[in-house]
């Protein structure tokens, strides 16, 4: 098994939760109980309990900081800080296609349609 993915920096949240691996962020969504996007919630929770691959750590990871994000729960970084590398790398023009990806098919998990 991969060693477990950790946030770097970690993720500060909104009511000073600070997240810093997967384990942290399945405890914090199963606590968390003012959900917009409840079923988003619940998508992302199975996905970071399933977790098993790099690949699909950094899936779940990256489909944590999406949910955290439409909730508006982020802190943002303090000046000079990097942001949180959970991201995959951009292309040369700026595009992150995987996140695109990943983003519409938390979206489609939750709506429970299929991107087939």
């Amino acid at each position: 098994m991969p060693p477990e993915f950790a946030f770097d920096p970690p993720l500060t949240l909104k009511g000073n939760a600070v997240v810093r691996t997967l384990d942290d962020a399945a405890d914090y969504l199963r606590a968390y109980q003012h959900a917009r996007k409840p079923l988003m919630q619940e998508n992302v929770l199975r996905r970071l309990e399933r977790a098993d691959s790099l690949e699909e750590q950094r899936d779940a990871a990256n489909a944590f900081r999406g949910w955290v994000e439409a909730e508006g729960l982020l802190q943002m970084c303090s000046r000079g800080a990097s942001r949180p590398r959970a991201m995959p790398a951009r292309d040369a023009l700026g595009n992150n296609r995987e996140l695109l990806r990943l983003t519409e098919a938390v979206f489609a998990a939750a709506q429970g349609t299929s991107l087939a």
